[in-house]
């Protein structure tokens, strides 16, 4: 018997395992924006601090955390039925959005050979700019948040998961790329589109 527990305004939050997965899927994927930002600034050779990167991560978070409030308050007043389509269609529209863009996005290059004869690293990203940068890739966030909590999604799980993911994502994608010495290319700009996109397509089963 899945585990449930109750709302600021008294609904039932469904902790089963296909929430959660559904969850946990949506913030995985908003998360993709932020390994790859990282990434690229790895391959110039800057260094992404602990604190910049919790700036980057709280940020997001706040974003996100912002959108599901609002899209949760929303709900309150909207059917159920409408709520859902209204989810389908914005999840639906960011990841048809996201696979666009991706068509048209240059991958990373990584290497001293990325398009310059010089190689100059950069010494690292500051907190303001962090927090500059988690603001754009916010974006998406928000949008996506906000038509997840009208569907019905446990915003206490994405936002545990965003915390979490977020904490790995951007280290790990800064110093993935600062340890790349070869020519290598990432554009994994389509995968979060196609998982959002599935994500929709579960809202109406």
């Amino acid at each position: 018997m899945p585990i449930r527990f109750l709302n600021y305004r008294g609904d039932i939050l469904d902790f089963s395992v296909e929430a959660i997965i559904q969850a946990s899927a949506l913030s995985l994927s908003l998360s993709l924006d932020a390994f790859a930002a990282a990434f690229a600034y790895g391959c110039t050779g800057t260094k992404i601090p602990f604190g910049s990167v919790v700036v980057i991560n709280l940020v997001c978070t706040a974003f996100l955390g912002l959108a599901l409030f609002a899209g949760d308050y929303a709900s309150g007043f909207i059917s159920p039925g409408i709520g859902v389509l209204i989810c389908f269609s914005v999840l639906m529209l960011i990841g048809g959005f996201k696979l666009f863009q991706s068509l048209f996005t240059k991958p990373v290059k990584c290497g001293k050979d990325s398009g310059s004869d010089s190689y100059t690293p950069q010494k690292s990203l500051l907190p303001f700019q962090a927090a500059i940068i988690a603001a754009a890739l916010s974006l998406d966030g928000i949008a996506a948040g906000f038509g997840a909590a009208l569907g019905g999604v446990n915003s206490f799980v994405m936002l545990g998961v965003s915390l979490t993911v977020h904490m790995a994502a951007v280290p790990l994608g800064g110093r993935l790329g600062g340890r790349l010495s070869k020519k290598t290319t990432l554009n994994i700009s389509w995968l979060g589109g196609a998982v959002i996109i599935i994500l929709a397509f579960t809202k109406l089963l």
